[in-house]
């Protein structure tokens, strides 16, 4: 079963700990999508380096948050840029 974990962690805390380590717990293959703007103070690159230090057996994404605030749009871009439909999002 694959997951998804999208998110802007911004910046990556323990609660978000705790979300993506539980979900991986529950799935054979997590994605974890990273959300950054461009003038950001803490970079997304930065924020996506600690993810994938914290969570190794996690394939960590970084992607432009260009979309506006919109559910269906996200989940279409989501599949568009995951390798894979993912079965179960967490949130």
């Amino acid at each position: 079963m694959t997951g998804l974990v999208i998110g802007k962690f911004y910046p990556p805390h323990g609660g978000h700990k705790h979300l993506i380590s539980t979900a991986r717990s529950q799935v054979d293959r997590l994605f974890v999508v990273l959300c950054a703007k461009p003038n950001q103070l803490l970079s997304g690159d930065r924020r996506a380096s600690w993810l994938r230090e914290t969570h190794p057996d996690c394939e960590v994404l970084l992607v432009d948050d260009t979309l506006p605030d919109d559910s269906q749009l996200w989940a279409d871009f989501c599949l568009q840029v995951l390798p894979v439909r993912p079965d179960v999002v967490f949130s």
